[in-house]
C-alpha cells in the first residue's frame, strides 16, 4: 500500500512539474504513452511505461524507477522513429534515453544499444 501512495505522490507532483513546462519540450506523442514489456526471458518482470509527463523503469517485484520527462526529440529514420527523452530525477543529473519506435504490429520499441530486444505496447488486460 506505502507503494501506491508512493507512486500517486509522484504523479501528483508530475503534474505540477509538468504545468511548468512548455508542453512542446517534453510531451510524448500518444503512440508511446503505455506500458512495454518484452518477452526476452532476461527482462522477465521488467518493463517501461511512459506518460505524458513521466517515464517508469520497472525493475522488480517492487521496484520502480520514476523520471520527470523535460526534452524530447524524434528523427525519423526509414519506416522507425528514433527518440531521444531526456528526463530528471530530483538531486540527480538529467539522463537520456534512446530507442527506436516502429508502428508496425501495434508499435514495438527497440533500444539503441539492444536493437535485438523487442519490446511491444502491453495488453490492457495484462
Amino acid at each position: 500500500m506505502k507503494a501506491v501512495w508512493t507512486i500517486l505522490g509522484i504523479a501528483f507532483i508530475a503534474g505540477i512539474i509538468a504545468l511548468m513546462i512548455p508542453s512542446e519540450q517534453r510531451a510524448l506523442p500518444e503512440p508511446l504513452i503505455g506500458v512495454w514489456v518484452t518477452d526476452d526471458p532476461r527482462y522477465e518482470g521488467r518493463s517501461l511505461e511512459f506518460t505524458k509527463v513521466t517515464a517508469l523503469f520497472k525493475t522488480g517485484v517492487s521496484t520502480v524507477d520514476t523520471y520527470f520527462i523535460t526534452d524530447v526529440e524524434a528523427v525519423p529514420r526509414n519506416e522507425k522513429t528514433f527518440y531521444t527523452i531526456t528526463f530528471h530525477r530530483a538531486g540527480e543529473p538529467d539522463e537520456a534515453f534512446s530507442f527506436y519506435y516502429s508502428p508496425k504490429n501495434g508499435g514495438t520499441i527497440q533500444l539503441e544499444h539492444q536493437e535485438q530486444i523487442v519490446w511491444a505496447r502491453q495488453k490492457e488486460n495484462a
